[in-house]
């Protein structure tokens, strides 16, 4: 789709780097209430319970439910995800952290976790995309969003960290520990890019819980990417005006998929004016822009952006996070268009 419209590809979720296994949790998938054997899945759990969103498998109308079980021996974790056919996408319904107990075994399945490098992976993209774009290698947020987003969800995640923050910051030790051990593998990949998925911003958590917990983590990655000479990106999609800042400071290298006004909280020029020329961004197209039926708006919107970013440069005009199932396909073309007559610098 990308190559018929002429854009450039910065291809995130395509390939991976490294793959882990764990020997001793069982992964068990149910469609619809049956169980499906994925026998090349049973014993990766954490692809299962991060990517689950993007696999196409499981993105078919007649999909009503999914329900993932995590068997382990010290204990079960459970978890279920609904398709909306309109929205094309999953949903969770329920996730996996109940009850303090639960925090042990997800804990024991991080310290179960082996990795290896699927650098052929990197390189086969690289290859399908030629000069038409650039292969990234996705690494983990910080530990702190996959409980969030993967585990537990905001309310739960906030309750349990006041409530039991040992046990909490004992499993956040453990999830780093093995996401550095996947990102040195990763930092070591062809791939000349790296993105963290950190889906930043204070919507899910405090400007003092990035401070705390995020901001340090991304500054380690930071010097694993620089020391094995690669460029490292944030992908940060949410409400970004309070800790802006606190991001530049972490040394990575720029923001993806940024998100403006009315979606985000701060403008991409208010960004620069802030981080300084070389930091990296990328995005700003906004959802609700992309799915207007308005030309008009769609046409005022991109070149006002354009404008606004090209003093500086390092800008890579593109969505805010995604495109909506029903954008118009004209408004992609004119939005192709307006970068050919004015994003050149």
């Amino acid at each position: 789709m990308c190559k018929k419209f002429n854009i450039d590809i910065i291809a995130k979720t395509t390939a991976s780097a490294a793959m882990s296994t764990s020997k001793n949790v069982l992964a068990k998938t149910f469609i619809n209430d049956i169980e499906v054997k994925n026998p090349e899945d049973e014993h990766n759990w954490q692809l299962e319970a991060r990517d689950i969103f993007e696999m196409p498998k499981y993105r078919n109308p007649q999909i009503k439910t999914i329900k993932k079980r995590f068997e382990t021996p010290v204990g079960i974790l459970t978890s279920s995800y609904v398709y909306n056919n309109s929205a094309k996408t999953i949903f969770q319904k329920e996730y996996f952290i109940k009850k303090k107990e639960d925090i042990k075994i997800l804990k024991y399945m991080y310290d179960d976790l082996e990795y290896s490098p699927t650098y052929n992976d990197i390189m086969k993209e690289e290859a399908k995309i030629g000069e038409d774009g650039i292969v990234a290698a996705g690494v983990e947020g910080s530990p702190i969003i996959e409980m969030i987003e993967n585990f537990m969800g905001i309310q739960n995640f906030l309750f349990y960290l006041y409530d039991y923050q040992k046990d909490i910051e004992s499993l956040y030790d453990t999830m780093f520990a093995k996401n550095v051990e996947s990102l040195e593998i990763i930092a070591r990949s062809p791939a000349k890019l790296i993105v963290v998925w950190e889906d930043t911003g204070t919507g899910l958590y405090s400007p003092d819980i990035f401070r705390k917990y995020i901001a340090p983590v991304l500054k380690i990655y930071s010097n694993i990417a620089h020391k094995n000479n690669k460029c490292i990106l944030v992908h940060s999609c949410g409400l970004l005006k309070d800790i802006i800042n606190d991001l530049a400071e972490t040394e990575v290298d720029g923001l993806t998929d940024v998100a403006q006004f009315p979606t985000g909280n701060i403008n991409l020029i208010d960004i620069r004016k802030k981080v300084g020329k070389n930091f990296i961004l990328t995005g700003g197209i906004d959802s609700t822009v992309l799915v207007n039926p308005d030309k008009r708006i769609v046409k005022r919107n991109r070149i006002k952006l354009l404008n606004d970013m090209k003093p500086n440069g390092n800008f890579i005009i593109g969505s805010a996070d995604s495109v909506p199932a029903d954008t118009p396909i004209e408004n992609l073309k004119l939005i192709y268009k307006l970068v050919e007559e004015y994003g050149y610098y």
